[in-house]
């Protein structure tokens, strides 16, 4: 009889244990997503006033389209080993790291191959001004071709499927980039005009001269 009361007791105890953990495990899971949410928010809500306080002329569909073709160039630079191109667009400390993979294709006899890019959707999630420059994070979202093949292979339209991409850009820019004219160094104003009053230079990309400081893969999928 006492061996059968203590078996019940050791399985209530057993039964209660494994609900406590359960429950902790599952207020964890549950805090660490909302935490999660919450910081996406945080990033994600940044209202357009607040970056044309920083970024001056600030058209958002342009600014992205720019900021995606700043992305592709320097994709196409890498598969070309356009070095010129490279030292342009990255930080040194990015352009060292594209050389880097850049020599293992080389070590390995292979090719890159990266094409048909396609915009899919981006925005803004962070930006914050220093001493001198701007830094911004875009999110982005863009559909491309991405293999790898031997170097003696010819790149043909064989049948690869385009991947979605999630990536996080970091871009930087000096902030006299931004509100200089790039002919005669006067201020420009903060209005829609893209035309100096000064020198009466047309400004075909405010904020031409941002650089890629990080490009963070988040995930991919077909």
């Amino acid at each position: 009889m006492n061996i059968i009361v203590v078996i019940i007791l050791l399985i209530l105890f057993i039964s209660v244990a494994g609900i406590i953990i359960i429950t902790v495990k599952d207020f964890h899971i549950k805090s660490k997503i909302l935490h999660q949410k919450k910081e996406t928010a945080n990033e994600e809500i940044i209202e357009e006033k607040e970056i044309e306080k920083i970024i001056p002329n600030y058209n958002k569909e342009k600014f992205m389209e720019d900021r995606f073709n700043d992305f592709v160039e320097v994709q196409t630079a890498y598969v070309n080993d356009d070095d010129k191109k490279l030292r342009e667009k990255l930080t040194d400390e990015l352009y060292n790291l594209y050389k880097m993979k850049i020599e293992n294709l080389k070590i390995n006899n292979q090719k890159k191959v990266m094409k048909n890019f396609c915009h899919k959707n981006s925005k803004i999630i962070n930006i914050k001004e220093e001493k001198t420059k701007v830094i911004i994070k875009i999110e982005l979202f863009v559909e491309l071709i991405n293999y790898k093949i031997p170097n003696n292979e010819i790149v043909s339209d064989s049948p690869h499927i385009p991947v979605t991409h999630h990536y996080i850009l970091t871009f930087i820019i000096d902030k006299d980039s931004i509100d200089k004219c790039p002919n005669c160094g006067s201020l420009l104003k903060e209005t829609s005009s893209q035309l100096c009053e000064y020198c009466h230079t047309v400004i075909d990309r405010i904020g031409s001269k941002w650089t890629i400081s990080n490009i963070e893969s988040v995930r991919e999928w077909l």
